[in-house]
């Protein structure tokens, strides 16, 4: 992740992007001034706006192996966001919460209606390739006062069949 306050623009969307120097933490990102609302712990202190060194943005890069192979399948995505987001799929825009376009490092998001439950979206296949991958996340607040930052997200890919029992009469 990176918290830092730098404006990367679009520089790290690309799957290309070096993000060796970023931090590196588990989920759930962040910092909640009532943590109890969540399903899982904060393992990784983001600090909010409102904190000295927080930002209204933050940036989450992670790398993950895909070895194809699947037909009939989808993305599906289980987050927990406080703000909105936008999230990139190596390099192409795949879904977003509470974001209204174009979105810049300083755009703020919706507010989150309902802290602490799970919002899901399903992305787009069409990027996905064999190999590595990259997820870029970016997340906004709704003001520079916010008092709270949450990122949490379980990418999963659901395959579906139908079976089809073919039954014949015999006479």
């Amino acid at each position: 992740s990176n918290s830092g306050g730098t404006n990367f623009g679009t520089t790290w969307i690309p799957a290309s992007y070096n993000d060796s120097t970023w931090s590196s933490g588990t989920g759930l990102f962040g910092y909640e001034t009532t943590p109890s609302e969540y399903p899982y712990p904060f393992n990784t202190y983001v600090p909010p706006p409102n904190t000295n060194g927080g930002k209204i943005t933050v940036y989450y890069r992670t790398h993950f192996q895909w070895n194809g192979g699947l037909t009939n399948f989808a993305l599906l995505s289980t987050n927990y966001i406080d703000d909105g987001a936008v999230y990139y799929l190596n390099g192409s825009q795949v879904g977003s919460l509470r974001m209204t376009a174009p979105v810049t490092y300083n755009t703020l998001a919706g507010n989150q209606p309902n802290e602490g439950l799970a919002e899901l979206l399903s992305f787009a296949t069409n990027s996905l390739v064999t190999g590595d991958n990259v997820m870029a996340v970016e997340v906004h607040q709704t003001a520079t006062s916010s008092s709270d930052d949450v990122f949490g997200m379980l990418l999963s890919a659901l395959q579906t069949s139908t079976n089809i029992i073919d039954r014949k009469s015999v006479v």
